[in-house]
């Protein structure tokens, strides 16, 4: 017996397939923490000071706070400077994967020409490797990237004093660190009170 036939295949008005849907753009590299290897390229190029002094001249309105804090005027986490066109297209022209944006505190660690060490950032330690369950925070296997980490915590911060490149995962055992001289974190204390913690942690002692 031959299969039985819809009645759309029998009157020619079948529909045909909805197209694919159409895959969303892939957002512009901003400068995050995994897409930093263009920094030591604008920081150490001689034909560049130029556009790194334009970068700098976008943050010159700067306010200390009371705790040696500098904040950029106006500056919010949802905005980062753009170069303008002369300047970004001379950096583009040099450097593969130059970032289209530009945090503040980037732009600050290169006007104060504080390198990107120049080795891998050691792996997570197997001994703070920690489950991911509902509710909590896990530290995860991602692997290790170089971040800027705020000693002050205070992400709007730019003062160079306060910033330091850091292991990614370290970044995030600081996320709760209320610092002081009780903070474990090393091989700079975070800035802030700290409740007690038993086991002081220097990422340093991992390098290879």
């Amino acid at each position: 017996m031959p299969p039985k036939r819809v009645l759309g295949e029998i009157s020619g008005n079948i529909q045909p397939p909805p197209p694919p849907k159409s895959q969303k753009p892939q957002p512009k590299n901003i400068g995050g923490a995994s897409t930093l290897g263009w920094f030591n390229q604008l920081l150490r190029n001689a034909g560049l000071e130029d556009a790194r002094k334009h970068l700098a001249d976008k943050i010159a309105d700067k306010r200390p706070k009371d705790n040696g804090c500098m904040e950029v005027a106006g500056f919010t986490e949802g905005t980062r400077p753009v170069a303008d066109k002369r300047f970004g297209d001379k950096m583009r022209a040099e450097i593969k994967d130059i970032p289209a944006r530009f945090s503040p505190y980037t732009i600050a660690m290169l006007e104060a020409g504080n390198a990107i060490p120049d080795f891998a950032p050691p792996s997570l330690p197997d001994e703070f490797r920690q489950v991911k369950h509902r509710g909590g925070v896990a530290l995860g296997d991602k692997a290790a990237t170089w971040v800027l980490s705020h000693l002050c915590h205070n992400k709007r911060c730019v003062n160079p004093e306060h910033l330091r490149w850091e292991p990614s995962w370290f970044n995030r055992m600081r996320d709760n660190c209320e610092g002081g001289g009780k903070c474990v974190h090393r091989s700079d204390r975070c800035l802030n009170a700290h409740r007690a913690s038993a086991k002081v942690v220097d990422w340093t002692e991992y390098i290879k």
